[in-house]
């Protein structure tokens, strides 16, 4: 259920009321790899960064590694978040997006 799942939860519904930032449709069109512009570009707006790590790489051993997440939160709670590496996205995941 982590990442790659493309349903929204069994069993589980979502109040239909308030404002939507992200749809599942977006959700969808999302895949790994593209950058956080990319990602915005399809959603129509920013997500709030939640998480920030940095490791320092080695000089002409290994580069060093930015990890970001962010999330978009619609009023009825439903969301999404997502999980860049040096911008580039390498996790999804979402909660009673429709």
């Amino acid at each position: 259920p982590y990442g790659g799942s493309t349903k929204p939860e069994a069993g589980f519904s979502m109040p239909g009321y308030g404002k939507q930032n992200v749809t599942f449709s977006q959700y969808n069109q999302i895949q790994t790899g593209m950058t956080y512009e990319q990602v915005v570009s399809i959603i129509g707006k920013h997500g709030e960064e939640m998480s920030q790590n940095r490791m320092e790489g080695v000089p002409g051993v290994m580069p060093s590694i930015t990890t970001i997440m962010y999330q978009w939160v619609n009023e009825n709670g439903s969301n999404m978040n997502a999980i860049f590496q040096n911008n580039a996205l390498i996790q999804k995941a979402q909660f009673g997006l429709k």
